[in-house]
């Protein structure tokens, strides 16, 4: 029925599809109930990718589960189960993942494994926009691509939670950009992340965190991969901070044209 006590089961590609393209379910509560392989996505929605008209259409993949009119403000379960080679090619678009936008919402326990994610700004490749969210417990091996605000796991998180995560991918843009987030404010917290990503970018790019404004502290997270900024604000761990950062630690190599956290 949706609710926490019998929330809706997710155990195909079709399910999970009929998830994103049905609105009035986006407040409700789901568990994933099996491995789901979305390796077909690479070939839906054939359309304009790129927001303009003067250019060939492409598949633009997977159709986004939340966006800036209609947030996501429900709970997914994915009970450790993952989802495999999905496929999101929206570069002309902002606020893209396979949660495009979520409000007062929770993701947890789910695996992303492999698949590729772009889009222009605020791009990750479980939520493109988090607020007053928690994401909990989830990892991602997907290569992700953006502009600005481009995160492993979110593009951007404010008021919310990230925490218990992990990302392995690979993670590019041009302005903050990070392994796990890019861009943190406000009272946001991100706590016990790991990133092995390879993250690269132009400035405000970090291991973990590209650009963090939150006043809240940043606790018990590590990054190993490489980091490398081509303009300025390069951290192993977060770019550009200013909040307080406990047991935590970054050993990838840094390209430091100026040096961040």
């Amino acid at each position: 029925s949706g609710t926490s006590g019998s929330p809706y089961q997710i155990s195909t590609l079709y399910d999970l599809k009929y998830l994103s393209e049905h609105l009035t379910y986006w407040s409700k509560y789901f568990t994933q109930t099996a491995d789901i392989d979305a390796s077909v996505t690479s070939g839906w929605n054939i359309g304009d990718h790129d927001n303009n008209s003067g250019t060939t259409d492409e598949a633009m993949g997977f159709s986004l589960i939340g966006n800036d009119d209609n947030e996501f403000t429900g709970n997914y379960n994915g009970n450790n189960h993952s989802i495999s080679n999905l496929y999101i090619n929206r570069p002309g678009y902002e606020e893209v993942g396979l949660w495009g936008c979520l409000y007062d919402a929770k993701i947890a326990n789910l695996v992303l494994s492999g698949g590729t994610v772009s889009g222009s700004n605020y791009t990750g490749s479980l939520a493109g926009y988090s607020t007053y969210s928690t994401i909990d417990n989830c990892s991602s091996s997907a290569e992700v691509n953006g502009d600005d605000y481009v995160g492993g796991i979110a593009g951007c998180s404010n008021d919310g939670e990230i925490k218990n995560c992990s990302s392995s991918g690979e993670v590019s843009g041009d302005k903050a950009v990070g392994g796990i987030a890019g861009h943190q404010y406000s009272y946001n917290v991100i706590s016990k992340c790991n990133s092995s990503a390879t993250v690269t970018g132009s400035y405000y790019i970090g291991g973990v965190i590209g650009d963090n404004s939150s006043t809240r502290t940043v606790e018990c997270c590590y990054a190993t991969g490489d980091v490398s900024a081509s303009n300025y604000v390069v951290g192993g761990l977060i770019g550009y901070n200013i909040s307080t950062v406990t047991n935590c630690y970054a050993k990838g190599n840094v390209n430091e044209p100026s040096t961040g956290y």
